[in-house]
């Protein structure tokens, strides 16, 4: 007497993948069923869409776009010789997770870009806006004359810097914002001019 039984596929990992890399994802089974499977479909879940037929899924040039849960799906056709077709179904999911490099969106101060000239005791706020995946960690750099002073170091999307009272003689230079992540370093550069009071003698 001939047993028949369904296929089981082998549970799948999820995935991380950097932006415009490729991916390979394997739909390999525990068990093959009896009869053993002989249909595969990959379905995009969030969107309900057939995303490819046969056990391997192969997602080129990978955007955005494409991340998101993923379901693969084995079946066999069971015919018991006195009963009607029955048809063994076996699932697996893997979340596919896109990442990038950190990049700087922008670095300004008080709404201008790339330099700005005030007066000295003047209130300078800098404010830097990057983004990334894995978040990236964001430093604001004094950068005049070579050196890297940082001012403020986070872990996020945006940080900010008050310069209060700015002095001609401290404050006047470059500054750079600086976004890094296991996959890159990005940076914006800031030209800060801070003009001296002049003091009239009698």
């Amino acid at each position: 007497m001939e047993v028949l039984y369904p296929p089981d596929v082998q549970r799948l990992q999820n995935q991380t993948v950097l932006l415009n890399n490729s991916l390979t994802v394997v739909c390999n089974l525990t068990r093959v069923g009896n009869p053993p499977a002989s249909n595969y479909s990959w379905i995009r879940k969030d969107i309900g869409r057939v995303m490819g037929t046969g056990k391997t899924l192969i997602i080129n040039n990978i955007r955005l776009t494409d991340e998101g849960e993923y379901q693969c799906n084995a079946n066999n056709r069971m015919q018991p010789i006195t009963n009607d077709v029955l048809y063994g179904l076996s699932q697996s999911t893997v979340y596919i997770n896109a990442e990038y490099g950190a990049y700087v969106r922008e670095f300004k101060s008080n709404q201008s870009h790339n330099s700005i000239a005030v007066n000295q005791g003047e209130t300078v706020d800098l404010l830097c806006v990057a983004d990334g995946d894995p978040e990236p960690v964001l430093r604001v750099m004094n950068t005049t004359r070579g050196n890297e002073s940082i001012l403020i170091e986070i872990k996020g999307r945006e940080a900010k810097y008050r310069i209060q009272q700015a002095q001609c003689e401290y404050d006047t230079g470059n500054y750079t914002c600086l976004a890094d992540n296991r996959y890159n370093e990005g940076r914006q550069l800031f030209a800060l001019l801070v003009y001296c009071k002049c003091i009239l003698l009698n």
